[in-house]
């Protein structure tokens, strides 16, 4: 076993740059090796402020492996392909535990040549984004509820990937699944959720364009009897032209109710655990005793700068809003908030690249809710002041 380990640890330490290993390779097919390991160090301070009286509620030097590192193969044999990953800490399926070594990615697929590719399994929904904000905070998707949309949200479907970039999804019954303190019970997906993704890319210039529609069956918490059809759906726009050294990314969305399928969320700051673990989802729709619906809706925008300094340095500005939105009021914490939530998010990054496999990425970001509550009579304030350092090892 010593051996077995020592020579795996050559192996990494020598592998050429951004490089998947090749285990197996014929003229019929392909076996590839990939990995990426991220370690985290920082330092986190988050305060409530209600009618003017901050309170700190977490001040802390935070460090550990992060969640998302993750170990994978990819395959093909003639027409046939899939991949097969495990991360540190994940659900294989929904009602899994979260505190466990998981398959992320476990999915097979067919080529029709021209007429482009089918394949099942559990791999990242068409409709979310990823790629366009580098937000290493929140497991590396910390502009979600700060403007920005999920990054990646894996999930088993059956997808169809056309040949003019366009992704299109069902994804299984339970996708909705949740149950909520804020007097909701989703039980399920009445249909299949439908998921699209449309890419383009070049050198020059990316963009993504995405759209989903739900429907879940809920009932209210409050009253046994009254049930209801959630609707739920977003879309989504991204771009980031490149001008030699230097590039933008725009992020812009809308949806209501997509927090159920974890597409869209409006997160808590507070009792974390860690730097890159927001709180949960605070507003999700409810079903009210008398059997109507009081929606949440979002809109959010995310706008980053880049400049790549020389070949080890960059950096990169990132800013976001995002307003959530409900039918009537919810109460959380006590308050009871009667209009809108208003997420803002700031961050200044500083990337080390220090050879094509190893990467040090540090980063100062500033994230805020707020709104008024109790029919306008009181101010509510959440924030977090993060600076950490990310180490990456990916092969």
């Amino acid at each position: 076993m010593r051996k077995i380990t020592i020579c795996i640890l050559f192996l990494l330490v020598n592998l050429p740059a951004y490089a998947a290993v090749t285990l197996l390779e014929n003229e019929t097919g392909k076996v590839e090796l990939y990995g990426t390991i991220r370690g985290y160090i920082g330092y986190d301070m988050s305060y409530t402020n209600y009618e003017g009286t901050k309170n700190v509620y977490q001040e802390e030097l935070m460090y550990g492996l992060q969640t998302n590192s993750r170990i994978g193969v990819n395959f093909s044999i003639n027409n046939f392909f899939g991949t097969a990953e495990i991360g540190a800490k994940e659900k294989t399926f929904l009602n899994s535990s979260a505190d466990a070594i998981g398959f992320r990615w476990f999915f097979a697929g067919y080529k029709f040549g021209n007429a482009g590719s089918i394949l099942f399994g559990k791999i990242d929904t068409p409709s979310s984004i990823g790629g366009y904000n580098n937000d290493i905070f929140n497991i590396d998707g910390g502009a979600n509820g700060f403007g920005g949309i999920m990054t990646g949200n894996r999930r088993i479907q059956l997808m169809y990937k056309t040949p003019i970039n366009l992704d299109i999804s069902l994804v299984t019954l339970g996708d909705m699944a949740v149950s909520d303190a804020n007097k909701i019970e989703v039980t399920g997906s009445e249909i299949p959720r439908l998921s699209l993704g449309y890419n383009y890319s070049n050198e020059k210039l990316s963009l993504k364009a995405v759209a989903s529609y739900g429907a879940a069956a809920g009932k209210s918490l409050e009253n046994a009897s009254a049930s209801a059809l959630i609707n739920a759906f977003h879309v989504g726009f991204a771009i980031k032209p490149v001008f030699n050294q230097f590039y933008l990314s725009l992020i812009t969305h809308y949806g209501m109710n997509a927090d159920i399928y974890n597409e869209q969320a409006t997160y808590g700051l507070g009792n974390r655990g860690s730097i890159y673990t927001f709180g949960s989802n605070l507003f999700t729709a409810q079903v009210n005793s008398d059997g109507s619906i009081n929606n949440v809706s979002r809109f959010g925008i995310n706008l980053e700068m880049g400049y790549q300094i020389n070949e080890v340095v960059s950096i990169i500005v990132s800013g976001g809003y995002q307003m959530t939105m409900m039918d009537e009021q919810m109460d959380f914490n006590g308050y009871g908030f009667t209009d809108f939530v208003n997420s803002y998010s700031a961050f200044l990054q500083v990337p080390f690249k220090l050879n094509g496999n190893f990467s040090i990425i540090t980063q100062v970001g500033w994230y805020s809710n707020s709104a008024e509550v109790n029919n306008g009579s009181a101010f509510y304030e959440e924030s977090a002041l993060l600076a950490g350092a990310q180490v990456r090892y990916s092969f």
